[in-house]
């Protein structure tokens, strides 16, 4: 998908054909992410990775990684809930050096912030695929195992 703002940059779900060697944004612990870290979270499923590149290209110019976490309400001032709160963590964000100051990280928190949109108003669609809601009107949804075999086993 190509960001709003920033022309001739795509930004899509971190894959094999995205080349992270040449990604410095400055900062090391980023960087090293960027390289090893984050592709074998997305793998995995820990975290969902996504980058940025110019149109046509495969070279990561920008990264960020989102994450399912639960807060303890007690950290949040008013926040209305009394135990856990469920948050997508936005756990990185980084941009190469050569690339910054052209609203490649502004378009990588946008693209974020819509995606988290996008899952939070889904439930619908969740829903239809035989989640149920933990508690009437709260967000918190399952599937059951079983369910899940039934629909994948041929």
């Amino acid at each position: 998908m190509a960001s709003g703002g920033t022309p001739n940059i795509t930004i899509e779900p971190l894959g094999d054909q995205h080349s992270r060697a040449a990604f410095s944004c400055g900062d090391n612990v980023i960087d090293r992410w960027c390289k090893k870290t984050a592709p074998a979270e997305h793998a995995k499923y820990k975290s969902r990775s996504f980058v940025a590149t110019r149109t046509g290209e495969n070279n990561v110019i920008g990264i960020y990684s989102l994450s399912m976490r639960s807060l303890s309400a007690s950290t949040l001032h008013n926040s209305g809930y009394s135990k856990e709160v469920p948050a997508l963590y936005f756990a990185a964000l980084g941009v190469c050096t050569a690339d910054m100051n052209q609203g490649i990280g502004s378009a990588l928190m946008v693209d974020a912030f819509k995606r988290a949109l996008r899952v939070a108003d889904k439930a619908k669609f969740y829903e239809d695929r035989q989640f149920a809601r933990i508690k009437p009107g709260k967000l918190d949804m399952y599937v059951l195992m079983q369910t899940l075999r039934d629909g994948f086993t041929p």
